[in-house]
């Protein structure tokens, strides 16, 4: 049953980026287009930009890489680790000491322990779906192991 849900996970994890991606290209175009049509002097209706909504949590992946920490939180259902090689800059988070998954803003969060602590005891890399943060670090959406 874990193997499934890590499965779904995944395809949603995978879903979420594709999403994101092609969300982030239609924007960039349309705002081409709008500063084009500004630029030679035709009317444009620059409102348009204001009223597009943009996703600040965009989904990102972290480079692949071996669990070298694996921390738990002092008071709350809560998990970080550190990757070798990683810079924690995903997401645009203010702390840069980890990533994060925690039960109270994490639907996957049993699969996400689950998966990390396995590929850290096998000494197995992985790689992490990143979206946004949480308590200041890079929240984790997804678990990727490969070899």
């Amino acid at each position: 049953m874990i193997g499934r849900r890590y499965e779904t996970t995944t395809n949603q994890s995978e879903k979420l980026f594709r999403q994101n991606r092609q969300t982030a290209i239609a924007t960039t175009q349309l705002i081409s287009n709008i500063i084009f049509l500004r630029s030679n002097n035709e009317k444009s209706p620059i409102f348009l930009v204001l009223c597009i909504s943009f996703n600040a949590a965009a989904v990102e992946k972290t480079p692949v890489g071996k669990i070298t920490g694996y921390y738990t939180g002092w008071n709350q259902d809560q998990v970080r680790v550190t990757i070798e090689g990683a810079d924690y800059t995903e997401g645009n988070c203010d702390t840069k000491d980890g990533y994060v998954t925690a039960d109270s803003d994490n639907s996957g969060y049993k699969t996400h322990i689950s998966a990390l602590l396995a590929a850290y005891m096998a000494g197995k890399p992985v790689r992490l779906v990143i979206e946004g943060c949480l308590n200041s670090r890079p929240k984790i959406l997804g678990v990727y192991m490969e070899n």
